[in-house]
């Protein structure tokens, strides 16, 4: 037995849930209906999978729609990346704020992170990355450590929260009514994507820098995000070479190549995606690894034996802030 829920048996890993329910599914690297024993409260799903070794499988169980409060249990194989060390910044580094958007015409929820040593240092304007989502949430832990021990230098990180869906959750889903996919891919709605681009641009930026001494200096700021956010974060990169030094796209699934000359970017990208993920998010990636290469554009692809994991982008943020500080 490896873990509460999960058995290992060759390249099949097994997933076990034990409750009443009606249904139950697993989320998120994986994203699947758990399949009840006979006359049990029994719920199981086995996944056959190639190199289950070097697999990190991130999960938790959904009964009945009902998202549980606590984190994502971890399964990894023998053979996989060792699991990072993580260290919770102190109280008063990691916090919330709200911006005041003229350009989306409504408020925005930000959630900021402040490296150790953020008072002494702020003045001498900080490196910074921008992340969509709001994912400096999930991401501080695991710089935290790093920074600590000097291995990284001390940045700031700036995630920021989307826009609403605005369907009925209980119908079937409409991309054309969620805004964070309007926000985030140029393919969706592309006035929506120019109007949330502005917003960064224009007031994010600004704001970061007159509030915590964010660097203006496009070789120390990053922009990131993961699924619908890589593909943002992969077209401001390719958009604004002249403000972004960096590019940290995730498990991009669309295009973010919409009306934009790439032929003299020069923004370094980091790449990742899962080889278990749903075949759109690994096709989009290695596209856009080939289209950057194809035009001469510096970037670094990484495929994990994983799905549409947080807890790979987790993992390879750090790896990939690392690559940002050496080049």
């Amino acid at each position: 037995r490896e873990g509460r829920n999960v058995w290992a048996d060759g390249n099949t890993l097994t997933f076990v849930y034990e409750g009443k329910a009606e249904s139950v599914e697993i989320c998120c690297g994986f994203q699947e209906s758990l399949t009840r024993l006979p006359d049990s409260n029994v719920w199981t799903l086995s996944k056959t999978i190639e190199n289950l070794s070097k697999a990190v499988v991130g999960y938790f169980f959904v009964p009945d729609g009902e998202f549980p409060q606590a984190d994502f249990e971890v399964w990894r194989g023998s053979e996989a990346p060792p699991e990072p060390e993580t260290l919770e910044p102190s109280p008063g580094r990691i916090f919330e704020r709200t911006i005041k958007s003229e350009i989306l015409g409504e408020d925005r929820l930000v959630f900021v992170y402040l490296p150790p040593d953020y008072e002494a240092l702020k003045l001498l304007g900080l490196p910074v990355v921008y992340l969509a989502d709001g994912a400096s949430w999930d991401f501080a832990n695991y710089v935290e450590p790093l920074i600590r021990r000097g291995e990284l230098p001390p940045f700031i990180m700036i995630g920021i929260l989307p826009g609403d869906y605005l369907g009925d959750p209980n119908e079937e889903y409409n991309r054309s009514l969620d805004l964070r996919a309007q926000e985030y891919v140029p393919s969706v709605n592309y006035e929506r994507f120019k109007l949330h681009e502005r917003f960064l641009l224009e007031e994010v930026l600004p704001w970061s820098e007159e509030n915590f001494g964010a660097s203006n200096n496009r070789d120390e700021r990053i922009v990131g995000g993961f699924s619908n956010g890589g593909v943002f974060a992969a077209a401001m990169g390719l958009k604004n070479p002249n403000v972004f030094g960096y590019a940290l796209p995730f498990s991009p699934g669309d295009n973010p190549v919409v009306e934009t000359d790439i032929s003299n970017v020069n923004t370094k990208f980091y790449l990742t995606v899962g080889e278990l993920d749903e075949k759109r998010f690994v096709d989009a990636t290695k596209n856009l690894a080939d289209t950057l290469s194809q035009n001469n554009i510096t970037n670094v692809f990484e495929a994990r034996v994983a799905g549409h994991d947080n807890v790979m982008w987790r993992e390879e943020f750090v790896k990939a802030m690392l690559w940002v500080f050496e080049n």
